[in-house]
């Protein structure tokens, strides 16, 4: 059979979806053709997700003909699924370069300068698409999704309902709709634009990950904590290890039985919930608690009789597992029943004395954290610039001692000349160990004043006064509006009043810091001269 017959019959049943058959005889074909059955054989292999042997054959065409816009277009979708975004983008950009009124192309385009992080960029692509193609839904979404990276809320807004306008059967469009309204403090609002996506494709995982988000910051956790389960289908979500005993969903007998508490996400996720560990510990479980290596010497100070291991090794045989951040569905937690028995975690006395020996009783000491960890869009505006504490710095009495660690240092050497802000040393928190330092040097300071990162769930795990400075939509787990956190009674909450508003919070934070130094029984300071920083 000639290979034009073989790539007929190849093309009958790829049309069918019989991608085996059609993959057998494309490859027939190659081996007496040239430039067709090795293209379309790469495609059989894309909608595999074959990755690497569709770019293998669509190469192995393009090497015969590199003038293919279409070709040039799928091996750049091939790049892009191996996350190859540069090379993805050179090949949309020579895919315009022989076409250049290719729709598809310029999407793919703008859509590959997102990946990159070129939100600006990718918002020119989507508009040369959008010339096109004026009713396109697909591209009204994506370009919707560069302008939320970009702040322009109400744009992205109305990119969104532009895109629902020309196919209101897009249940991507009605979740990005539904964060964007989120973004802009309209939570109660999304809700409805998530149940839209969600009636479209019931499994839609996002959708209902956010819509469970939305719910648990609204304070209505009997329908967050659900819905909240499918982060666990999140392939960004660092999940907890993979157990092959039953799960425990909490509707079961475990007086007597092992059960694995598995610890997931951040840090801070995992010193916010380790404390359902002790009520499973109540109901008379043997607990493991797993937990990131790093945090074990911080998280063994947890109840007695819970054993405390790290990750990366092998926990003691088990009958029973649970997921961390499902405790609390497990447990039925609503507002009135969080556990609140502050403090559940404790520094080591032996540093506590060495900090205090360190730092001193002198002035009013506030230990401050201004930012986490600088990567990924859930960071993105939990932190502030450390300039913004110089207020609080010029109140009389008051002693700033740094607390930060890594991402952040480099803003020391950039504040104010009037600015005192006192350093721990080169020794603060070295090693591999996670927060003992932090820990102990919490215990000997009046006050700590953190963004949202783990040291807030540090600071309020030890029941230490801890304020915290919060976005204009916060995490979930701050909720909305309130100046007080139920998972941690020592905790006051400074929220901005408009987006990207910092200097209200610290006013707020200025004004109640005077009032409380004023109350205080000494603020007079040790005797120093202020310098931008200096180590104690």
């Amino acid at each position: 059979m000639d290979s034009q017959a073989l790539c007929s019959r190849a093309a009958a049943f790829h049309r069918a979806g019989d991608l085996a058959s059609a993959e057998r005889l494309y490859r027939e074909a190659a081996e007496v053709a040239a430039f067709t059955p090795r293209y379309l054989l790469g495609v059989v292999y894309f909608q595999q997700r074959r990755y690497e042997d569709a770019l293998k054959w669509i190469d192995a065409a393009l090497a015969i003909d590199p003038r293919v816009s279409e070709a040039l277009n799928i091996s750049g979708l091939v790049l892009q699924a191996l996350e190859r975004h540069e090379e993805a983008l050179a090949r949309f950009a020579a895919a315009l370069a022989v076409e250049p009124g290719c729709i598809e192309a310029w999407n793919n385009h703008g859509v590959a300068l997102q990946h990159l992080g070129r939100p600006e960029e990718a918002l020119v692509s989507y508009d040369r698409a959008l010339a096109g193609a004026p009713e396109n839904g697909e591209i009204w979404d994506n370009r919707g999704v560069a302008l939320r990276e970009l702040g322009l809320l109400e744009q992205a807004l109305a990119s969104f309902d532009q895109s629902l306008m020309a196919n209101p059967h897009i249940a991507r469009a009605w979740n990005n709709r539904g964060l964007v309204l989120h973004d802009m403090g309209r939570v109660e609002e999304s809700l409805a634009s998530y149940d839209r996506a969600i009636a479209i494709d019931p499994r839609h995982i996002d959708a209902l990950w956010n819509r469970g988000l939305a719910a648990l910051q609204l304070g209505r956790f009997d329908e967050g904590w659900p819905l909240y389960e499918w982060r666990l289908r999140r392939p960004d979500i660092a999940g907890p290890r993979t157990c092959d005993k039953p799960r425990w969903t909490g509707h079961e007998e475990i007086a007597g039985e092992t059960l694995l508490v598995c610890s997931e996400q951040g840090f801070g996720d995992t010193i916010q919930f380790c404390r359902y560990a002790e009520l499973a510990a109540a109901k008379g479980a043997r607990v493991i608690l797993s937990v990131h290596d790093a945090l074990v010497p911080l998280i063994s100070s947890l109840g007695a009789g819970i054993k405390i291991v790290g990750e990366s090794a092998k926990p003691p045989p088990f009958d029973r597992y649970i997921p961390l951040l499902s405790m609390p569905l497990a447990f039925g937690t609503t507002a009135q029943n969080i556990p609140v028995q502050i403090p559940y975690l404790a520094p080591e006395p032996l540093r506590v004395k060495r900090w205090k020996s360190r730092i001193g009783t002198a002035g009013f000491r506030v230990g401050i954290s201004w930012q986490g960890g600088s990567r990924g869009r859930a960071a993105a505006g939990r932190g502030f610039p450390l300039a913004a504490f110089e207020g609080l710095a010029a109140i009389p009495g008051v002693r700033l001692v740094s607390l930060q660690k890594k991402d952040g240092l480099d803003q020391l050497d950039d504040i104010p000349p009037q600015m005192a802000v006192e350093t721990l040393g080169d020794d603060f928190d070295v090693g591999d160990d996670a927060f003992l330092d932090t820990a102990a040097a919490m215990k000997c300071l009046d006050l700590v004043i953190t963004s949202d990162t783990a040291i807030a769930h540090l600071a309020g795990a030890l029941g230490r006064p801890v304020w915290v400075g919060l976005q204009f939509v916060p995490d979930w787990r701050w909720q909305l509006e309130r100046s007080d956190s139920p998972w941690y009674p020592t905790m006051r909450l400074f929220r901005q009043q408009a987006r990207r508003h910092w200097q209200s919070v610290f006013s707020a934070m200025e004004e109640t810091l005077r009032a409380l130094t004023l109350q205080a029984p000494s603020t007079s300071p040790r005797s120093r001269t202020p310098s931008p920083s200096r180590d104690l």
